[in-house]
């Protein structure tokens, strides 16, 4: 698999070469070579800045918090641009929530799932809305442990009611 990939890169059609890359930082990811498909997702996000969106979460895996929130921001400007031109394409919605959560505004994010939800009810908000909230309660507990803990319950609270069945 490495070394037709590696064909392709060397020699192939640009298109080819995208394509080529995808499948190899995706086939990285899988056997858990982080720091390899993190390269090859770096690289393509030249070509397409939605796949910022893939490099944050692996820079996240690989605990580098500046590289994370710089792809976090790459993929946020391109997914704001997709929800400004339609506000009811959701996936736009969920990818741009993501680049907010790993940008550590998860507040943001979930504001702006819930206006999704008041668009169109749709399971994928609703589940990534609570998904959302788990993130955002688990951060404060390790951020704030003592201080937060009305503001956990309430954001708890919330996730069980727009997620029942996916957040237990």
């Amino acid at each position: 698999f490495r070394d037709y990939t590696g064909l392709v890169l060397e020699g192939g059609e640009e298109n080819d070469k995208v394509s080529a890359k995808v499948l190899m930082a995706n086939y990285l990811n899988g056997i858990g070579a982080i720091g390899e498909s993190l390269r090859f997702y770096a690289d393509l996000t030249s070509v397409n800045p939605r796949f910022a969106l893939m490099a944050a979460s692996l820079s996240a895996k690989l605990r580098d918090v500046e590289q994370t929130k710089a792809f976090a921001r790459k993929a946020e400007k391109y997914f704001s641009e997709l929800v400004s031109v339609r506000a009811g394409n959701v996936d736009a919605r969920l990818g741009l929530a993501q680049s907010l959560v790993f940008a550590g505004r998860e507040e943001e994010a979930a504001r702006l799932l819930n206006d999704g939800m008041r668009i169109e009810k749709n399971a994928k908000l609703s589940v990534g809305l609570g998904t959302v909230l788990l993130i955002w309660a688990n951060r404060l507990a390790v951020e704030e442990p003592v201080t937060s803990l009305l503001k956990r319950m309430q954001i708890l609270d919330t996730a069980t009611r727009v997620s029942p069945q996916d957040i237990v």
